[in-house]
């Protein structure tokens, strides 16, 4: 298999999430997992451009912190429905 870039990732699995989240009827949780996906592909694909490794840079935290919101608020399935 090939190596995608990292924003192709993180972009496939956020569109995972949000078509799992759909099939519940977490309509907002389907929102809010594009809209993180989306940022995240953005910071990634910035930071690739700039040759900034994504481990160990402002960044990275910035990713972390939104991966850890993202898979937080997938864990509850009663956090948002139909929102």
């Amino acid at each position: 298999m090939d190596n995608f870039p990292k924003y192709y990732t993180l972009l496939f699995a956020a569109t995972a999430d949000a078509l799992d989240h759909l099939e519940h009827q977490n309509y907002g949780l389907a929102k809010e997992a594009l809209i993180q996906g989306q940022k995240l592909a953005e910071a990634c694909y910035l930071a690739d451009e700039e040759g900034e490794p994504i481990i160990n840079s402002e960044k990275s935290k910035f990713i972390i912190d939104q991966l850890h919101s993202v898979f937080s608020d997938a864990e509850d399935p009663e956090a948002e429905t139909q929102g």
